[in-house]
């Protein structure tokens, strides 16, 4: 029983591992930088009373961040899937041959 989950797992952990942190970092480029630039914005407001321009362009700029975190993240995940994907045809084309040169010497015995 222990095996088998060790094979579902594979070298690299649990199945679920790659999602939990693209969901993290996802979610962190999307609180990260727009409550920063919100707190940092009305803090100025207040100090030299320019309410409300100030929050109004770093919340902008928040959200310019945010957006360039995000499209960062998903294009490096789709990178790093499409590899994956790449590796994983490769080694079932090479098990595919394994398998049909492994039944022809069988039925030339």
């Amino acid at each position: 029983m222990q095996d088998n989950k060790k094979d579902n797992q594979g070298s690299e952990g649990p199945w679920w591992r790659e999602a939990a942190f693209l969901f993290s970092e996802i979610s962190a480029w999307i609180v990260v930088p727009i409550v920063a630039a919100l707190m940092v914005g009305k803090t100025l407001d207040q100090k030299y009373d320019t309410a409300p321009w100030l929050f109004i362009i770093l919340a902008a700029l928040g959200f310019l961040v945010t957006a360039y975190g995000i499209i960062h993240s998903v294009k490096k995940y789709t990178k790093t899937a499409r590899i994956k994907k790449e590796d994983w045809k490769r080694l079932k084309r090479v098990k595919e041959e394994e398998d049909g040169s492994t039944e022809e010497k069988t039925k030339s015995i």
